[in-house]
């Protein structure tokens, strides 16, 4: 999961350079390519830590939110096909006015991802709850970050939320590729 939240860390740097500097990454868009990756990355990874009931949720939540991240993504790289500012103009208030497309893809799905991933740190709290702690926090500084645009927010949110796994990972001996004790989980 480390390196799923890095990826898309990165990927949230990448976007903070800019308009600009995302069309002058022709003919590959590493910014949404990473935040796409570290999303589906974060969602198959998930399963790799012993879950409890609210797990269960949680994990379901992180798998629609990576879809979301997927819609979302999709939807920026057909933008950054348009070949004139008042076009993407014009495609990108079309896609925010249309609730089909801007709850699932741009709004809810995405938020849905970080809302699991904060429930499943929930789970952590009997194991460390300083680690857990800072999860949680990262994970409601990039809801903040998304909703003002402030993109200092969300990459240090990324940062926070990397630290709370670091701090997991060395209170419990757990690694990436380990799953969390499920007695430890259920006390």
């Amino acid at each position: 999961m480390a390196v799923s939240l890095a990826a898309m860390g990165v990927g949230q740097l990448l976007l903070s350079f800019g308009r600009d500097f995302i069309n002058a990454q022709q003919p590959i868009d590493w910014a949404h390519w990473l935040i796409l990756i570290g999303a589906v990355g974060g969602a198959l990874s998930i399963s790799g830590f012993g879950h409890g009931r609210l797990g269960r949720i949680a994990r379901s939540l992180v798998v629609i939110g990576a879809v979301g991240f997927g819609g979302m993504v999709a939807i920026d790289l057909l933008l950054w096909t348009l070949p004139a500012e008042p076009m993407l103009d014009d495609a990108l208030s079309a896609a925010i006015d249309a609730p089909q497309v801007a709850v699932p893809f741009l709004w809810v799905g995405p938020a849905l991802f970080f809302i699991g991933l904060a429930l499943v740190a929930v789970e952590w709290l009997r194991l460390s709850a300083w680690a857990a702690g800072l999860f949680i926090v990262g994970t409601v500084l990039s809801g903040v970050g998304a909703a003002t645009a402030v993109d200092g927010i969300t990459l240090v949110s990324f940062a926070i939320m990397l630290a709370g796994l670091g701090r997991l990972f060395a209170a419990t001996s757990v690694r990436p590729h380990t799953a969390v004790p499920t007695a430890a989980l259920h006390g």
